[in-house]
């Protein structure tokens, strides 16, 4: 209960058997008596009782064959297990006249809960040095990686090419007393090394880490696959210094991580601020998902006042993607093949598109990129539909707002024309129109 270490259990962790606590007790005296001096000056009292002890493996003598790889007879196997008072309590033969032997485990044997335990003890009974020689197999195993640690290479690979360094349940034996609880966030963790890299003026601002975490959905702790990254204030004098990071290079490293696990991050982020989300500096990052929807994605400005506290120089930003392992969907480790990129030049076209100044962007760019991509179909490709600007005022009903988007087309084999781009472009309008609630801007 209190965790502490006695002679008593380091013994019985080794496993000393505690139903031979009276036969022990009387070789005691025996000892004591004949030994030491002593005698014998009141009965033996015995206070409680021993536990139930009953443990019985079924096992079969073809089992036991089959592991050994050779041929042990069957008188042989029972005199093997009978010698180390392994007995055989029962005996069934099925409809195919397979044996099978349960056999019942002495209270001392507390090493043996598994059939191959069984096979162990009696090939070492046999004799290990009758066992026939054989030529040795050893297949390739062609078997693929787990996906977790496919991912934990492939997002290893990626933050270490962006110069980035690998740095509430309690546990009952924690190897270190200040981490005896299953860690929910790895941002905690990557905080304290930059702490200590700044303490002892190591210039490593960059810092990352893949691990596992532990999240309560609905009362049931998840074990979860996670990968998490920081990055301070760079003050290491340099001839040209780089640019500086911000919000949107943890955003971007986050939704990249996500995309290496098979998933995409919404467009459309829950700033953090309407909700509070601890660790994180209000109104200066964001979230995506829910552990409910398989993965959970926070990325943005560390709490300035964690960092202070934590004895951080500077600002740090930072991102976190969590995601249940049935949710992985990496690549396998096939080749990748280069696309060679088109040298031909792309075709531009603008659009304004009016919409409800509610309406968030992202959800008008996904209508205008679906409905280009019909229009397109395979007579070339839709490269790209980025939002450029955003105008809110004048000359448009209220409660609404102008949005244009720039349209990339490009053929890998042609030069295309202004005719065909243009025709393409005409569809275009013609079908956007008719989703309602949105309009052509003129």
């Amino acid at each position: 209960h209190l965790g502490l270490s006695s002679d008593s259990s380091y013994r019985y962790e080794r496993g000393v058997d505690p139903h031979t606590t009276l036969e022990a007790a009387y070789r005691a005296l025996d000892l004591i008596v004949a030994d030491g001096g002593g005698r014998l000056v009141a009965p033996v009292y015995q206070v409680g009782g021993d536990k139930p002890w009953q443990r019985e493996i079924v096992v079969s003598p073809a089992y036991i064959n089959e592991r050994a790889g050779f041929e042990i007879s069957v008188a042989e196997q029972r005199a093997a297990l009978e010698a180390l008072e392994l007995n055989i309590v029962r005996e069934d033969t099925d409809l195919k006249g397979l044996v099978t032997w349960t056999v019942s485990v002495p209270s001392w044997r507390d090493d043996l809960d598994r059939p191959i335990d069984l096979v162990e003890e009696v090939l070492r009974l046999y004799g290990t040095e009758r066992i026939p020689a054989a030529v040795v197999s050893s297949p390739g195993l062609l078997a693929e990686d787990d996906p977790i640690v496919r991912y934990n290479r492939i997002v290893t690979d990626y933050l270490v090419g962006h110069e980035t360094a690998a740095a509430d349940t309690r546990l009952a034996n924690p190897f270190i007393e200040d981490q005896s609880n299953l860690r929910a966030s790895l941002i905690p963790g990557l905080i304290e090394s930059l702490r200590l890299n700044q303490s002892r003026g190591v210039p490593a601002s960059r810092l990352f880490e893949t691990g596992r975490v532990f999240l309560d959905r609905n009362g049931q702790l998840l074990e979860c696959a996670a990968v998490a990254f920081i990055i301070a204030e760079d003050e290491e004098r340099r001839w040209k210094q780089r640019e500086a990071a911000d919000f949107y290079t943890a955003k971007q490293f986050t939704a990249t991580l996500a995309s290496l696990a098979g998933i995409e991050l919404p467009r459309s982020l829950q700033a953090i601020g309407v909700v509070a989300q601890p660790g994180w500096q209000a109104h200066h990052s964001a979230a995506a998902g829910e552990i409910a929807h398989g993965y959970t994605a926070r990325f943005g400005l560390v709490d300035l006042a964690l960092s202070k506290a934590a004895g951080i120089e500077g600002r740090v930003l930072a991102g976190q993607f969590i995601v249940l392992p049935e949710k992985l969907a990496v690549e396998s480790g096939a080749r990748k093949r280069f696309a060679p990129f088109s040298l031909l030049p792309a075709a531009l076209r603008d659009i304004a598109v009016v919409a409800e100044a509610s309406l968030p962007s992202e959800e008008v760019r996904k209508v205008l990129a679906k409905v280009a991509r019909a229009a397109v179909g395979n007579a070339f490709a839709l490269e790209n539909v980025a939002l450029f600007d955003v105008y809110q005022g004048k000359g448009l009903p209220e409660g609404t707002r102008s949005l244009a988007f720039s349209l990339v087309f490009r053929s890998p084999e042609r030069t295309l024309t202004d005719d065909e781009v243009n025709v393409v472009f005409t569809k275009i309008q013609e079908e956007l129109v008719k989703t309602p609630g949105l309009s052509i801007r003129k």
